[in-house]
C-alpha cells in the first residue's frame, strides 16, 4: 500500500474528466457499482478516479474504463495527448479520420503519384532510379 497518493497531473485531471462526462451521457447513467463490478475496480476506487480523489488512475484502470465505455484505449489517449477534452462521438472521429486519410492521399497524389505508391508500399519507388550513376 502507498504512503502517499500520486499526485494529480494535468493529464490525469483530464482522464478523470472524460471518463467522468462518458458517465454522465450515458443513459441510464451507470452507478459507481456497475462499473465497478464491469471493470474490477471497486465501486469506491472508480468514484475516487472519477472524483479526483486518491491515486491517480493507473494504466490498467484506464484500459479498463475505456472497455466498458466501449471505446478504444489507443484512440482515447491519443485524443487527449491532442489535447481533444471534450467525448468525442465515435461516428464523428470516423468522419473527422477519414477526412484526414483523404486529404493526406490527395496531398501524396498531387505532389508526387510515385510518393502515393511507395507510401502504400515502399518498394516502389525510388527517388534516384540511376543509383547515383
Amino acid at each position: 500500500m502507498a504512503k502517499k497518493a500520486r499526485e494529480w497531473e494535468v493529464f490525469d485531471i483530464e482522464v478523470a474528466e472524460y471518463f467522468s462526462q462518458l458517465r454522465e451521457e450515458e443513459d441510464p447513467m451507470p452507478s459507481f457499482r456497475v462499473i465497478g463490478s464491469s471493470t474490477g475496480m471497486s465501486h469506491t476506487r472508480v468514484a475516487d478516479i472519477l472524483k479526483q480523489h486518491g491515486g491517480t488512475p493507473t494504466l490498467n484502470e484506464f484500459i479498463s474504463l475505456c472497455r466498458f465505455f466501449g471505446k478504444i484505449p489507443s484512440e482515447i489517449m491519443k485524443l487527449l495527448e491532442n489535447g481533444h477534452l471534450v467525448a468525442i462521438p465515435s461516428d464523428v472521429l470516423d468522419e473527422v479520420n477519414r477526412e484526414n486519410l483523404i486529404a493526406e492521399t490527395v496531398s501524396l497524389t498531387k505532389s508526387d503519384p510515385m510518393s502515393f505508391a511507395a507510401y502504400r508500399d515502399g518498394h516502389k519507388h525510388d527517388p534516384d532510379p540511376d543509383g547515383g550513376a
